[in-house]
């Protein structure tokens, strides 16, 4: 669940008061704080002084399960001890781990950001890539393609999509899976090229002789074709 902390906090004229400041978002949960920080407006205060609004800069940790997000956000200030806030990060998230039965464990690694922004930036990212997944799906079942499945932890950590369309099945080509996948993307791109995110992705692997990422891969299929 989310969780809120009280703390004194100070206005930039001065004034010092106690508010609620939200220090953890479960999305899954309360998607409504996910949209609030989106939208710019989480622990956004107004100075019971002067009536102004102004942004306090806490420490968040934000989980969203169903895509396997775990972030620890650091105020934007602490970058400059980066080692010792991953140390710190990696310490808590070991600690909190022993306290759950196997089953309930995260199964992945959290990521650390520096400044609420990042996290923004990131979330908006996934938005797009997400409505840029679901048209990649719908034209790889018209043009007869294969889509692999890469576990979104994974894919957020290679910076690259979570589904890749590809030409052939991986268990069957004798292509590589990087000759593989970019004959899919060089088809979807011919389809619809307006998917930036997808299209700077070819030119990455056409770019990357050595590209793969065959030890990630979870699930390969075909996507049926619509009527």
């Amino acid at each position: 669940m989310s969780l809120t902390t009280f703390e004194n906090v100070q206005c930039p004229c001065g004034e010092v008061f106690q508010a609620e400041i939200i220090s953890s978002i479960n999305a899954q949960l309360d998607p409504e704080l996910k949209e609030l920080l989106i939208g710019g407006e989480l622990n956004i205060l107004k100075c019971p002084s002067c009536s102004e609004f102004f942004y306090v800069e806490h420490f968040l940790l934000y989980f969203d399960p169903p895509v396997q997000l775990l972030a620890f956000i650091y105020p934007k200030s602490f970058e400059l001890e980066k080692r010792r806030w991953e140390n710190k990060m990696k310490e808590d998230f070991a600690a909190s781990q022993e306290k759950f039965e196997p089953e309930e464990k995260v199964k992945y690694q959290p990521i650390i950001m520096f400044g609420l922004d990042s996290l923004v930036e990131l979330l908006n990212h996934e938005n797009d890539l997400a409505d840029e997944t679901e048209i990649v799906r719908y034209l790889s079942k018209d043009a007869g393609l294969k889509i692999i499945r890469i576990e979104m932890f994974h894919a957020r950590e290679k910076k690259i999509p979570e589904n890749l369309p590809c030409a052939e099945d991986i268990a069957k080509t004798n292509l590589s899976l990087r000759e593989n996948v970019l004959s899919g993307l060089k088809k979807i791109i011919e389809l619809s090229p307006e998917l930036v995110i997808y299209r700077n992705l070819l030119n990455t692997i056409s770019n990357d002789p050595v590209w793969s990422v065959s030890a990630i891969v979870t699930e390969s299929k075909t996507e049926k074709k619509s009527k």
